[in-house]
């Protein structure tokens, strides 16, 4: 889902990743991934975007606050908290 107020734009990830390893390792899939193949594909699509379009993200099941942005860094895709 996403949202925006304020010229601030965020996606709400529901459950399109479990850890934040699996924003580097897309392919990684947890047993809560009820379509592996499925899932990869979804996540690698969200995931692109999120970092294409710079978009605020909230995924739910990592740790709190779970508010961050995906960023390069030293060529990998990484989580930053905000």
């Amino acid at each position: 889902m996403l949202v925006a107020s304020a010229g601030e734009r965020a996606m709400l990830t529901g459950d399109v990743a479990h850890h934040p390893a699996q924003i580097q390792e897309v392919d990684w899939c947890s047993a809560f991934d009820g379509d592996p193949e499925q899932a990869k594909r979804t996540r690698r699509q969200v995931l692109d975007r999120l970092e294409k379009e710079g978009t605020l993200a909230a995924i739910c099941h990592f740790p709190a606050p779970g508010f961050g942005r995906l960023v390069r860094l030293e060529g990998k895709r990484m989580w930053q908290v905000l």
